[in-house]
């Protein structure tokens, strides 16, 4: 017996190789043994293999991703990304693919960037595979909702009726903002227009189908491998939702946490706009989570530069590549209703604000050799709402028009010799503390032609 015992073990190792009927006999001679180790070994052999991540080169200056909220129009900051790769190939010695998650040292991202930054970062995907990954995403979550149906339209018009406020002039990211306040004040509750069970099936699926998390769509957002990019999002705390609270796959030592917290929660988390998905429950003391966008935080690169200097003490920055998903619309507040718009617009331009503290602090720190990048598609995007994802087209229509012109390609190349740049080319950089408590003091005006808001 023992004879037979060790026979079938060395023929289980090669029987995957029969076919289906040669299986089957075998199993049924065996008891079952053969069967289960044929099966195991064919299993195995359908999994791809995981490249080893590179070992990361962390004596250079550092270089960042930060990636702006904004739904369906964060479609924009992946062809953005795109170019930028496709020119960062051209300009390589091997003209190699370059994976994001291997050339920046941090990707961070709010609502969609958040997702995005997920993405490309912890889950390692290359830029054409988020884009997929995006698309099917925005079709998926936002088809069947509710929100074309009340958003569409006006409350006073009888042609097309819906909850267009009476206002006329409200739409896109504007519009976006209003829904979140009205929904977190006038209508508390658990009240959102899409289904947060089908988001939460799809990033799982998503994650379990990717090679570095191959079938464990559980995975932790923490990564084990140190060689990976550092990844992060921006959420908030339902419960105190003015202050940005960042999800990390690397040890913060400034915000040290035990939190177990899963890839998926992170990206449910950073992207329930209240209006739109349901907040998130996490961890034991069952915290709930909402979308960092909604609190002014849609523009995340200011906390990547705090991120930087937290994960990284004295080390320079050689780039910081900020990708936005809109420039604000100029609007008129004339007219009665004029006092309902004050607040959430205020909210939509702090991105524009936050653009500008960054630039004038590198400006000033860097003695006029800044590695802040800003790109963003300006007003043709905007008016776009985040959950419209029957305009991905119209988006990257736009988006390619933006990337055609000569100042932009000016940008990415300069963008790229930022990146290729080495420590004895960055000028020293000091930390004195969080921009926001600086940035009454650091008046100075942008660069010339400035980055773009």
């Amino acid at each position: 017996m023992k004879r037979f015992t060790s026979s079938t073990g060395s023929f289980g190792s090669s029987i995957a190789s029969l076919g289906n009927d040669s299986i089957k006999k075998a199993n049924s001679l065996t008891s079952g043994i053969l069967g289960k180790q044929a099966s195991a070994v064919q299993e195995d052999r359908e999994k791809p293999a995981i490249d080893p991540v590179p070992p990361r080169d962390t004596e250079r200056p550092a270089r960042i991703l930060s990636l702006d909220g904004g739904g369906v129009r964060g479609y924009s900051t992946l062809i953005i990304l795109k170019k930028f790769l496709l020119h960062l190939k051209a300009q390589s010695p091997d003209k190699k693919d370059i994976l994001p998650a291997d050339y920046f040292d941090l990707i961070i991202g709010t609502s969609t960037g958040g997702i995005i930054a997920l993405m490309l970062g912890r889950l390692r995907m290359t830029v054409d595979e988020a884009i997929e990954a995006y698309q099917q995403l925005s079709k998926k979550i936002f088809a069947g909702g509710l929100a074309s149906a009340v958003l569409d339209g006006s409350m006073l018009s009888s042609e097309k009726p819906g909850l267009g406020l009476g206002l006329g002039i409200i739409k896109g990211r504007e519009l976006d903002q209003y829904m979140n306040m009205a929904v977190t004040t006038v209508m508390p509750g658990e009240t959102s227009m899409y289904d947060a069970a089908k988001l939460e099936g799809y990033l799982k699926s998503t994650i379990g189908q990717q090679k570095y998390t191959i079938e464990r769509e559980d995975a932790l957002l923490e990564d084990e491998d140190k060689n990976n990019c550092c990844s992060a999002i921006v959420t908030a705390k339902q419960n105190n939702a003015t202050a940005p609270h960042v999800m990390r796959s690397y040890v913060n030592p400034k915000d040290l946490t035990d939190d177990k917290i899963k890839i998926w929660e992170a990206a449910r988390a950073t992207s329930a706009a209240p209006a739109f998905f349901v907040p998130i429950s996490i961890g034991l003391s069952k915290v709930k989570f909402i979308d960092g966008a909604v609190t002014g935080h849609c523009n995340p690169s200011e906390l990547a530069r705090e991120e930087a200097e937290a994960i990284w003490p004295g080390r320079k920055i050689g780039l910081l590549l900020s990708l936005g998903t809109g420039a604000p619309q100029e609007i008129s507040l004339a007219g009665s209703n004029s006092s309902k718009l004050v607040s959430f617009i205020a909210l939509s331009a702090n991105t524009a604000q936050v653009h500008e503290r960054v630039s004038r602090y590198f400006n000033q720190v860097c003695d006029g050799q800044s590695p802040y990048v800003r790109m963003s598609v300006e007003h043709s995007i905007d008016s776009i709402r985040l959950d419209d994802y029957e305009k991905l087209d119209q988006i990257a229509a736009s988006t390619e028009s933006y990337l055609g012109t000569e100042n932009i390609k000016t940008r990415l190349d300069a963008a790229i010799a930022l990146g290729a740049r080495t420590n004895e080319q960055v000028p020293a950089t000091s930390f004195p503390g969080r921009m926001g408590s600086r940035s009454n003091t650091l008046q100075q005006p942008l660069s010339p032609g400035g980055t773009g808001a």
